[in-house]
């Protein structure tokens, strides 16, 4: 998720006579749909309906609900793929500016937030001893037992950020042949390798296993913190959406399909072998690809029609909830532990099913986005939401 945002972060383009008035008023569409997409499927992640396909009484019923669950987990890697694409642009920025409006920002909000977790932990029965040693501990820790756990991409964040004017002078550097060689070596280590294994079991044939000084050294492309953001910042900057070939637009979007066709298929063959449980062996296999088609998707969307000058009141509402969503993200676990169990229960019996946690997150958006949206008429605070 994009922390920073500058006024160049979030203009539109614009061309012809348009006044300096107008740009500085604009945001980008495309990026703020990506973002109210992606906090959305993680707040959904973060609740009993992303595991709705192992509380099911049928197999169909299973298949159906790991759809949800596969198309779910584009959700964190949109946001890298955003990061890469706001951050990585050719800007002159020292370490120190970095730290100081960018890292420090966030330095800031984690040990308020996490010790506010502590505090309502402690009344749980989560935590015996609600100090200011323990929020500090938690705070480095990530906090995740006391429903911190939303908060570990913030510290994934900050390890770019550390790294960002590295990341910036590889991205800048970027080919179409690099861009390809990282697809192809996530498409080996993530994809190829585990259904070759898995067809390899389905004979009663030993896996294959490599040793692991191999995967870590082609990490910029298995590492998601790393190829994400890369391949967000190529793909949003480098190719124009517009001169690319319906044929090659509908074979991209349809491996998009296959791949989470492919991803709920083994989850079946996996419940048929071992009954039902909770398992996500399966569901990164595809995640990326699935990522990808989203990104271009949207972009592609709000390039092929003029969404900016013929939808405003749209152009408004999607900016707006944008801009809201990293407040929207700081409050989720708040909102889970204060009304999350109640208000589902209240909505069905089965708090497993999709629709009741889908009603759930809209309220948990819409009321985390009033909260931000009243904090950030206070200047202070308005800094660094």
């Amino acid at each position: 998720m994009q922390i920073q945002k500058t006024a160049e972060d979030t203009i539109l383009p614009v061309q012809g006579n348009d006044t300096a008035s107008l740009r500085q008023k604009q945001r980008r569409v495309d990026i703020d749909l990506l973002r109210i997409i992606a906090c959305f499927l993680v707040l959904f992640h973060h609740t009993r309906g992303y595991q709705s396909y192992a509380y099911t009484d049928t197999l169909s019923e299973a298949w159906f609900y790991s759809v949800f669950t596969a198309v779910t987990r584009v959700n964190v890697p949109i946001f890298f793929m955003i990061s890469g694409a706001m951050l990585f642009k050719d800007k002159q920025e020292s370490y120190r500016y970095i730290f100081k409006h960018r890292i420090l920002r966030i330095a800031v909000v984690l040990p308020i937030l996490i010790s506010g977790l502590a505090v309502i932990g402690s009344f749980r029965g989560y935590i015996d001893n609600c100090s200011i040693e323990t929020c500090f501990r938690l705070t480095l820790e990530g906090a995740y037992q006391v429903g911190g756990r939303t908060y570990w991409y913030l510290y994934s964040y900050i390890g770019v950020l550390l790294m960002l004017p590295l990341y910036r002078k590889i991205a800048k550097n970027m080919t179409k042949q690099d861009f390809l060689a990282l697809f192809l070596i996530k498409l080996f280590f993530t994809s190829f390798l585990p259904i070759l294994n898995i067809t390899l079991n389905y004979f009663n044939i030993r896996s294959l296993s490599l040793t692991s000084t191999l995967e870590s050294s082609v990490e910029f492309a298995t590492y998601s913190d790393m190829f994400f953001p890369l391949i967000g910042y190529y793909l949003y900057h480098n190719v124009d959406l517009l001169k690319v070939s319906k044929k090659k637009l509908y074979l991209l979007f349809a491996s998009g399909i296959l791949g989470v066709i492919i991803t709920c298929d083994l989850k079946i063959r996996e419940i048929k072998l071992h009954g039902l449980s909770f398992s996500e062996e399966y569901f990164g296999i595809f995640s990326y690809l699935s990522a990808i088609c989203v990104f271009l998707l949207i972009k592609y969307i709000c390039q092929k029609h003029d969404m900016f000058a013929s939808h405003k009141k749209f152009v408004r509402a999607v900016t707006l909830i944008g801009s809201l969503t990293y407040g929207i993200y700081l409050f989720a676990p708040f909102m889970k532990w204060v009304v999350y169990s109640r208000f589902v229960a209240l909505i069905s019996s089965d708090t497993y099913l999709v629709y009741p946690n889908v009603i759930y997150c809209i309220l948990s958006m819409f009321v985390g986005g009033c909260i931000t949206w009243l904090l950030k008429k206070i200047p202070v605070v308005k800094k660094v939401l």
